[in-house]
């Protein structure tokens, strides 16, 4: 929009996802898919994948996690800020950074994939480029209420929950858990 001021000749173009990766991995058996440290983790698992930053609403996963002790929540990312509160929860796993080549492997573990941002000015401006991966491995996806995740269920029959405060997110988290 700010570049269209200035010329109407703009395009815009997403975020892409290597499908062929993803796929592959996707048609593999899941005894062969999932990486053995994943199946410690009582199911059903909601994971994110991505770095712990400041921008990770951690509050809402910590209220989110403490009200559902049966789901285990696991985060795979480089640890980029402190993560203390994140580690005094249980059911909250925090396994640190895997390579862009292993992410479906521990995607294909996910019954949900979670985009837990905190909302601000800055992430106003983001499009989690997740989001590609997770739909690659056909992942349902509970997400906060992210402006590009508003105008990506827009153009795509809502097909991303959006929970609006801790309580609805939970709620999404159990729906989700039980979609194919």
């Amino acid at each position: 929009d700010h570049a269209r001021r200035y010329n109407s000749r703009v395009e815009v173009f997403s975020f892409g996802v290597d499908l062929e990766h993803f796929e592959k991995v996707r048609a593999l058996p899941e005894e062969v898919a999932v990486p053995e440290e994943m199946r410690q983790f009582p199911r059903p698992i909601a994971g994110y994948v991505g770095g712990i930053h400041k921008w990770l609403d951690q509050r809402l996963i910590a209220d989110v996690a403490s009200c559902l002790p049966q789901v285990s929540f696991v985060l795979i990312g480089p640890h980029q800020t402190d993560v203390s509160r994140l580690k005094r929860i249980p059911n909250i796993h925090l396994l640190g950074e895997r390579s862009h080549e292993q992410i479906p492997y521990y995607v294909r573990a996910f019954d949900v994939s979670l985009i837990p941002y905190a909302i601000s000015s800055y992430t106003d401006n983001v499009y989690p480029t997740k989001l590609n991966e997770y739909l690659a491995m056909g992942k349902p996806v509970v997400s906060t209420n992210l402006k590009e995740i508003r105008n990506f269920n827009r153009l795509n029959g809502g097909i991303i929950r959006v929970g609006m405060d801790s309580r609805q997110f939970a709620r999404d988290v159990e729906v989700a858990v039980r979609e194919d």
